[in-house]
């Protein structure tokens, strides 16, 4: 069964993929559209999301120098409650993105929140991490990012 538009609308779905760098890239989608080669995946997602979470949280991250200002934080508890899931997703060896602008279901405006500090980390989960990528990989069909657009990582 494939995402319907009020499950994308009303939800925060975690999906997947592979950059043109062959790094995985978790995606909060913060009820935003989903690109078309995700919305059938439903069930695929939701396995790889059930074995992400199941690695271990053993590597350091980054954080994005421009959070603060993106998001615009209220407290030092909702900037900790935001920042948790994108934290422990770059500690497990993924970059973390999340839905800048909230409420236009349409715009497809994603920031970068948090990465690995050591990308080689990832050599720790083979090959079940390989087997992780190749799924991802299906998910990518049409997706064509690649994160030096972020000029985070110069």
């Amino acid at each position: 069964m494939a995402y319907t538009l009020i499950e994308q609308y009303s939800r925060d779905i975690d999906w997947y993929f592979i950059d043109r760098n062959d790094r995985l890239v978790h995606v909060a989608s913060a009820g935003g559209r989903l690109p078309k080669s995700i919305e059938p995946m439903d069930e695929i997602i939701n396995t790889v999301h059930a074995e992400i979470l199941d690695l271990p949280a053993i590597g350091d991250y980054n954080l994005n120098p421009n959070i603060d200002q993106i998001i615009g934080f209220e407290s030092q508890e909702l900037r900790t409650f935001y920042l948790s899931d994108f934290i422990e997703m770059a500690k497990r060896g993924l970059i973390s993105i999340d839905k800048t602008i909230l409420g236009n279901f349409e715009d497809p405006q994603y920031h970068l929140v948090a990465w690995p500090k050591d990308e080689s980390s990832l050599a720790l989960f083979f090959p079940r991490f390989e087997s992780l990528i190749k799924v991802s990989k299906l998910l990518s069909t049409e997706i064509h990012v690649s994160f030096d657009l972020f000029q985070i990582f110069q």
